[in-house]
């Protein structure tokens, strides 16, 4: 299968969303005790307020049918007690249910990459859940490694 990394188009809104809702079940299945269905969560409102404010990556196949996404942002990070850097910030990354197991997040990731050599960024960063053990699983297998432990206790 022939896959091409492209720009996501506002013509690509029905096919993102249907990503993002299989994403979001993806969630409450991992964690019903903190995630809930929302029937509007990603509107064309938010897919076009998206692709304005950061930048949004697609895989699509032979046929247009698009198999995955990643959306991401470049940002200058500084603080009084930090040393200066740039981050690319990966939001999501999303493969269909279909094309899981396929290289595509691989695929998308390189691309990610690429990007941020030649924004000269310093580092890319992430959030993942603990329990989303096949992300953490390709996470560290394209090389990243643990920054920060997130912890909860939970009271009920």
């Amino acid at each position: 299968m022939k896959i091409d990394i492209r720009n996501a188009e506002k013509s690509d809104f029905i096919q993102v969303k249907n990503l993002m809702l299989q994403l979001q079940q993806h969630h409450i299945n991992l964690r019903p005790d903190v995630y809930r269905i929302s029937e509007d969560f990603f509107t064309e409102e938010t897919f076009s307020q998206m692709l304005e404010e950061c930048n949004v990556l697609v895989a699509a196949d032979e046929n247009g049918q698009i198999a995955g996404a990643v959306s991401y942002s470049i940002m200058d990070m500084k603080g009084a007690i930090i040393h200066p850097f740039k981050s690319l910030w990966i939001s999501d990354l999303v493969i269909s249910e279909n094309h899981r197991r396929q290289g595509i997040g691989s695929m998308l990731m390189k691309k990610v990459k690429e990007t941020a050599k030649e924004n000269d960024v310093d580092r890319i960063q992430l959030n993942v859940s603990s329990y989303n053990t096949d992300a953490v699983k390709l996470y560290k297998k394209l090389g990243f490694a643990p920054e920060m432990l997130k912890m909860e206790y939970t009271i009920k």
